[in-house]
């Protein structure tokens, strides 16, 4: 799953995005926009000093995932 705004992710169930915006650190997942403005960052001179790190665009979702258990309360074999 896509972690954004995407078209993707906006046809996700209401019920799945319900669950995400309600255990996700920030309720609303960026945009494309937002995410570009990272990466046009990561790529300009301000940050030279940056190498070799993974820098997450994702609201917080990787780093808290209880939502888990309410996925699989709806029967999803994967998360």
């Amino acid at each position: 799953m896509r972690t954004t705004t995407s078209p993707p992710a906006q046809q996700l169930p209401e019920e799945i995005k319900d669950i995400f915006r309600r255990q996700n650190l920030n309720p609303e997942m960026p945009t494309p926009e937002q995410q570009a403005k990272v990466f046009a960052f990561l790529a300009s001179d301000d940050a030279a000093g940056i190498n070799g790190q993974e820098v997450k665009v994702d609201a917080g979702l990787l780093s808290h995932q209880p939502m888990v258990a309410d996925m699989s309360a709806l029967g999803a074999t994967t998360v």
